[in-house]
């Protein structure tokens, strides 16, 4: 059944045959060829109007995907965030010191044995003498996963040249994102966006252009609070990362650019920019399960993505929501769960620009 079309299979299936029967004058059965063709004609004409159908659909923001969605988003000035690489500073060294300087070109290339590669941004020299020198360096694709690698972990150089003896990066790289891929759940969150950004014309200082404008100046930005405090002229956006994680003094004050811009803050307004305040609370939780599920229980319950995994981020990630620890229960039990007892949290109320934060967890289980 489509949206703007119907052509549920069996009623067309039945219409096409009743049609060709009634024009020939007889029953057509089974093996009859006019009737194989018809009903192969049948499965094409579906694919027809299901293809239709769908074209129609990607006129609507809620079925448009891929170029299509881009396009209803451009409609907004609303477009994809785009990746960022992770950097990270190298340092190369020469085998011993020499009486001149040793150059180490732009775009020189070092990798760690499992082939992440970072490239330098600039020339880089090594003055007479020494023996190293550091350079910063960014990652060849964009991308989370060049995130993380500790200090030590970039060791292979990949660029020919001879007189370099060792390589190795001296921080942890970070900074790499994915930006909105093309599927599903790049598509969310990018639809989610667009929803936004249709209230973000309006320049009056709506709480929903601001959130538009401040999810779409980071892609780590996962909630964002822009409560009516009663204050004249002053608005106060607060945001929040995943896991009820807090944003570098850096990175707000990019979110605070892309809100403070001349077309997107009312002229007389003070917008300022702020981390949610975190309300720390511990989950202390016992729970009991049947002794035959108990594998799957418990990796249904305290695994990845089970019920407290999914308790912290719909908790943690969602600014001046209540601390609720009837919902951590009902996620419990719907894993398999025959009892829970809930010390803690206890229910509390978190008050506008703040967020929930666990800081400390207790899990036990008995098999009866």
């Amino acid at each position: 059944m489509g949206l703007f079309l119907d052509y549920d299979a069996q009623t067309i299936h039945d219409e096409i045959i009743g049609y060709l029967q009634k024009d020939a004058g007889e029953v057509l059965p089974e093996g009859d060829e006019r009737r194989i063709f018809a009903e192969s004609f049948t499965a094409y004409m579906l694919a027809v109007l299901a293809d239709v159908d769908d074209v129609a659909k990607q006129k609507m923001l809620r079925y448009a995907r891929g170029e299509a969605l881009d396009a209803l988003g451009e409609m907004y000035g609303c477009t994809r965030i785009e990746g960022a690489e992770a950097t990270c500073t190298l340092r190369f060294a020469i085998a011993e010191a020499l009486s001149y300087d040793v150059t180490v070109p732009a775009g020189t290339t070092a990798s760690t044995p499992d082939g992440f590669a970072f490239a330098t941004n600039a020339d880089a020299t090594i003055p007479a003498g020494t023996l190293y020198v550091d350079v910063a360096a960014t990652a060849e694709d964009v991308g989370s996963e060049y995130n993380g690698l500790v200090a030590g972990s970039v060791t292979v150089i990949r660029s020919a040249l001879a007189f370099l003896a060792m390589v190795t990066n001296i921080d942890a790289t970070s900074g790499g994102t994915n930006g909105e891929p093309d599927d599903e759940e790049g598509n969310e969150l990018f639809r989610e966006r667009i929803k936004l950004m249709q209230n973000a014309v309006n320049t009056a200082g709506t709480e929903s252009s601001y959130k538009a404008f401040a999810r779409a100046a980071d892609e780590n930005v996962v909630d964002v609070c822009v409560p009516n405090l009663d204050e004249a002229y002053t608005v106060y956006v607060y945001v929040v990362k995943a896991g009820g994680n807090l944003f570098s003094a850096d990175e707000l004050a990019v979110i605070q650019a892309a809100c403070d811009a001349p077309d997107v803050r009312p002229l007389g307004d003070l917008v300022e920019v702020r981390n949610a305040t975190r309300d720390p609370y511990a989950i202390d939780v016992s729970y009991t399960c049947a002794a035959d599920d108990e594998t799957a229980v418990v990796a249904a319950i305290e695994g990845e993505g089970g019920a407290i995994e999914q308790y912290l981020e719909w908790q943690d990630e969602t600014i001046s929501r209540d601390i609720q620890p009837q919902k951590l229960m009902a996620l419990m039990f719907a894993a398999g769960a025959e009892t829970v007892t809930v010390t803690a949290p206890v229910a509390a109320a978190v008050s506008d620009g703040h967020v929930a934060k666990c800081t400390a967890r207790t899990v036990a289980h008995t098999a009866v």
